[in-house]
């Protein structure tokens, strides 16, 4: 286990493929840096797939992490939001297990402070705190930083790691249903996309239920749309 320096542990999350996508999961991770800040980490929108790969395994190296996801099924059931919700949670207790198991909170650490993407309201910064120290019996601070995967690097680096998951799924999702072109678009309401919808209609991966409705009435029509039970 490397030495940690600082005397408070920062750990940034982020997801991707939330939301405007019409397929898919959404992919959260968790990271806490414990190395050298990777030269070249800023938020993965705005990286190309080769230097997202190049990144990964520097980054990977460098941190503790973890990825959870929110199937497109939790989607379903629960809502986006929601389901974006307790996938963030389980990421970021999975990063304090490992914490604890690294010994992290023996080398005389005054304070621990989650990062998570975006605005976040009092209420779930306040769930977020009192289900981890539930769940691990480790207590944080809480805070959401709107674009902090453009300005703080733990959420920027987190980004980078959950947008590579995120790309190998899309990629493995076209190989079982050709045609939609999802390694390409993941998902988003392109214009090329929705033709391709009204063609073959919606795969097994595509967030039918729950999500979008506006979206799927606009591409399928209503008759359609009452016959899938969107």
């Amino acid at each position: 286990m490397r030495e940690i320096v600082p005397l408070e542990i920062v750990v940034g999350c982020d997801e991707v493929n939330y939301s405007p996508s019409l397929a898919g999961d959404c992919v959260i991770c968790a990271l806490v840096n414990v190395g050298k800040k990777v030269e070249g980490v800023k938020d993965s929108k705005l990286l190309t797939l080769k230097k997202r790969l190049n990144l990964f395994p520097l980054i990977a190296e460098n941190s503790i992490f973890s990825i959870s996801i929110a199937t497109f099924k939790d989607v379903e059931i629960l809502g986006i939001y929601e389901a974006r919700n307790y996938a963030a949670l389980s990421a970021l207790e999975q990063v304090f297990r490992l914490l604890v198991k690294e010994k992290v909170f023996q080398n005389s650490y005054r304070t621990i402070k989650v990062l998570i993407d975006g605005h976040w309201s009092r209420e779930k910064k306040e769930w977020f705190k009192s289900s981890l120290v539930a769940a691990t019996g480790v207590s944080s601070s809480v805070e959401g930083v709107v674009d902090g995967d453009a300005t703080v690097y733990e959420i920027s680096a987190a980004s980078i790691i959950a947008r590579v998951y995120c790309d190998a799924l899309f990629e493995g999702w076209n190989t079982f249903f050709p045609g939609y072109e999802l390694n390409t678009n993941h998902g988003s309401v392109t214009e090329k996309h929705k033709t391709t919808l009204r063609e073959k209609g919606p795969s097994p991966v595509h967030r039918v239920k729950n999500y979008g409705k506006s979206w799927w009435k606009s591409i399928l029509g209503e008759e359609e749309c009452q016959k899938l039970e969107i």
